[in-house]
This record gives structure tokens, C-alpha cells and sequence, in this order.
């Protein structure tokens, strides 16, 4: 069993792990381009190679900026609006269903719901589709055999 609350900083590590391969393909576009762009100019072609060299730079900085000052800036406003994230959690499981609780109701779905998977070294996110959703912080677990009881479970899912 497991009890907590979503964090601002929680959420913002969920968002980031949940964008995680966006972002990585966003810099390799750009620094394509943006390559691109330095072999055009090395070619000859100024124009073309120029403005694919800016927009190369341009898309890195943009990703670049979006992670560190937007994203965050965004989530402790959406945050502050979802009331129901300040609440406190509490959610136990078994080999076949996972269940949870808080003040506004309570909900209990098989593992086989959810339909993948993602972890890294702070959270882990529970997807009932390809966008939606919950978000499991590690510190909210007891020990480390906690996490790796729910991990176990957690990768049973159909795309984990």
C-alpha cells in the first residue's frame, strides 16, 4: 500500500518522462536540420543553407526552452486548478486488480487495463491509453521491494 500526493514537481517529472521520446526526436530534427543547413552553406547555397541552419538552432532552442521554463510554468498552473491532485492517495494491490482511494472517491481496475508502462528513477506512469494517465511517485513506496512488487505487476500490461 501506497499514500501520497501529486507534487507540482511530481507532475512536472510525469510530463517530462511522458514527452520524453517527443523531445528526443524534436532535437534530432532540429539538429538535422540544422546540419543540414551547414552542409548547404558549405555547398554554396546561402539562402536555403542559412535559413535551414537558423531553423535548425531555432527548434533546439525552442524544445530547449519549452522543457525548462514553459513546461513547468504550465503544469503549476494547470496544477493549482486540479484541485483533486492536492489530495491524498492511497492505493493498494494484488497479482490481478489495483485499487485507489481518496476523499473524492475510490476506483479499483484490473492490471490488464492499463495498457503500457514508463518508469524512470522518480515516477512511474500507469497509461490507460496514449495519453492518458496516473502517476505512481517512487518516493510515495516504502522500500524498495514495494517498487519492484508494482513494477512486476505494472509490466504485465499488453505494450509494457
Amino acid at each position: 500500500m501506497i499514500t501520497g500526493s501529486i507534487s507540482i514537481a511530481d507532475y512536472v517529472q510525469a510530463q517530462r518522462l511522458h514527452r520524453k521520446s517527443i523531445a528526443k526526436w524534436s532535437y534530432v530534427a532540429s539538429a538535422a536540420i540544422a546540419v543540414c543547413g551547414a552542409v548547404m552553406l558549405a555547398a554554396g547555397s546561402r539562402n536555403y543553407g542559412l535559413i535551414a541552419l537558423c531553423g535548425g538552432f531555432g527548434g533546439l532552442i525552442g524544445e530547449y526552452a519549452n522543457a525548462k521554463f514553459f513546461l513547468p510554468r504550465r503544469l503549476a498552473k494547470l496544477h493549482a486548478q486540479q484541485k483533486d491532485l492536492a489530495e491524498q492517495f492511497t492505493y493498494s494491490w494484488d497479482a490481478e486488480h489495483i485499487s485507489a482511494q481518496s476523499q473524492m472517491g475510490s476506483a479499483r481496475r484490473p492490471w490488464a487495463h492499463y495498457i503500457k508502462v514508463k518508469e524512470d528513477g522518480h515516477i512511474f506512469l500507469l497509461y490507460h491509453s496514449d495519453q492518458m494517465f496516473e502517476m505512481f511517485p517512487k518516493s510515495w513506496f516504502s522500500s524498495t521491494g514495494a517498487i519492484n512488487e508494482f513494477r512486476k505487476l505494472a509490466l504485465r500490461s499488453p505494450e509494457a
